[in-house]
């Protein structure tokens, strides 16, 4: 039996075999951010995947994100006290449904007028994409393509606000790796930690 499992684990691939793929949306991809916090991938419609992200590790605390399939942000919503808190709901309507979204390029620079509903009601605003090359980054023992974008957010100040995103075309799923918001800037650190549980 140690001989066999040893011949397995010299095949190619064999390596490779835990890494999550695409196919483990379906029952949850799960990052650990930074050192205490998870983040929980899965699909909620064909064209849209949902994160789940744990402050602490515990699912009282957090967010709840809808992303589309080729890495836009769509909604988020904070979560208190293990309740989702409607009033604290961001909704972006693009000029395309989810399933129609572009696939970002690397090198594309474009704007767009997008309708955002929040507690303050609804209103227009230009966010503006810049979509870098294509990288390889490492969750634990798996690396994957990624595509570094940012959107800023334009509002005729000199300091917009601005998010910057990973979006990892092979699993489908959008990483939300750093914010500045008000001249305050935070960093995310993502951790693969599994798969397909």
């Amino acid at each position: 039996m140690i001989r066999t499992l040893a011949l397995l684990a010299l095949l190619p691939g064999a390596a490779l075999a835990q890494c999550p793929t695409a196919a483990d949306l379906e029952t949850g991809i799960r990052f650990q951010v930074d050192e205490n916090d998870i983040e929980i991938f899965t699909n909620l419609t064909e064209d849209v995947v949902q994160s789940d992200f744990w402050a602490g590790g515990e699912p009282m605390e957090g967010s709840v994100s809808q992303y589309s399939r080729t890495g836009y942000l769509l909604q988020f919503v904070s979560r208190e006290g293990g309740e989702i808190k409607p009033e604290w709901r961001t909704t972006y309507a693009f000029p395309y449904a989810p399933g129609d979204l572009p696939v970002l390029q690397p090198g594309d620079s474009f704007q767009w007028d997008v309708m955002m509903r929040n507690q303050d009601g609804l209103m227009k605003e230009n966010h503006l994409f810049e979509v870098q090359a294509p990288v390889q980054r490492t969750y634990g023992n798996c690396t994957y393509e990624v595509i570094p974008y940012s959107v800023t957010y334009v509002d005729g100040s000199d300091k917009p606000n601005k998010d910057t995103m990973d979006y990892l075309p092979g699993l489908g799923v959008t990483l939300w790796v750093e914010t500045t918001w008000d001249g305050t800037t935070d960093v995310m650190e993502y951790k693969l930690l599994e798969g397909g549980q």
